[in-house]
């Protein structure tokens, strides 16, 4: 499966179409970002370095909510209450949930970056990473963008009422 995946996404990148994906991994309870995943963000990189595209530009975006859909479990968690395991009961029984009003919805995006200036700014050149002996030089790279992408996410993230309050 991953390397008829890893085959589609380079497709699509050597073809021009724009590429969605959420690389921080989740949020915490407290709305923290997790450590990036890497995979994808891997898989664009090697696309990059083995084609003939000049760039590639990601752009940052956070999608903050005003409400969460767990307040009510995050603060009984809060109080010391055990965190209930998921299961397919919890789900059905909250299928309702999903008529509530939430609240707004917001999306904000970071500034863009640029691939070809990022490489630039690390010294690094396309033709060098294709190499084995630059095989750690580019896991670094692609874990240190990674960890830039989120930083921009969570420069973005819109603050709201009800997040501080249950941040407080």
């Amino acid at each position: 499966y991953s390397a008829v995946f890893r085959a589609y996404v380079r497709k699509l990148y050597k073809e021009g179409f724009t590429q969605e994906f959420f690389i921080e991994g989740g949020r915490s309870r407290t709305g923290k970002t997790l450590p990036p995943k890497t995979g994808i963000l891997g898989m664009l990189f090697d696309a990059f370095i083995e084609g003939r595209q000049e760039d590639a530009i990601f752009f940052p975006a956070c999608i903050s909510y005003e409400k969460i859909l767990e307040g009510s479990a995050y603060t009984r968690e809060l109080e010391g209450g055990e965190k209930e395991k998921e299961n397919a009961g919890a789900l059905v029984k909250s299928a309702g949930i999903l008529k509530s009003r939430y609240g707004r919805v917001y999306i904000s995006f970071g500034p863009a970056i640029s691939l070809k200036e990022e490489l630039a700014k690390h010294g690094l050149n396309k033709e060098a990473l294709q190499t084995a002996a630059h095989q750690q030089d580019k896991r670094n790279f692609v874990r240190e963008l990674a960890y830039q992408i989120v930083y921009e996410i969570n420069q973005a993230v819109v603050v709201t009422a009800n997040a501080t309050a249950v941040a407080i």
